[in-house]
């Protein structure tokens, strides 16, 4: 009889199966929850930090670094000159390229 009670209760039965893919599921759920806002937020940072002086949402196919033009002078970088090069990100980077000219 207690051989019979041991061999019983050997292995998780579906019900305890249940429960832990239910476990799983709310922890999935809640990761996705407090982690959603960010993920989204990370896609629309990507997609506008190829063409900083449009408007979000514009689209752009980037240019191949062959086709780029350049700053000559600091005086191309002025204001919103430095949005004429795709290839700076701030007007900062497009001085700091123009300070490199020979």
């Amino acid at each position: 009889m207690l051989r019979r009670i041991t061999s019983a209760s050997r292995g998780q039965t579906s019900a305890e199966y249940s429960i832990l893919l239910g476990a799983i599921a709310v922890a999935l759920v809640v990761a996705l929850v407090f982690l959603g806002s960010a993920i989204r937020d990370q896609f629309s940072s990507s997609g506008n930090a190829f063409n900083p002086g449009q408007s979000p949402g514009a689209f752009t196919p980037p240019v191949s670094p062959s086709g780029l033009t350049w700053p000559k002078t600091a005086a191309d970088c002025q204001g919103t000159g430095w949005q004429n090069f795709p290839q700076f990100k701030n007007i900062s980077a497009c001085r700091e390229y123009v300070r490199g000219l020979p």
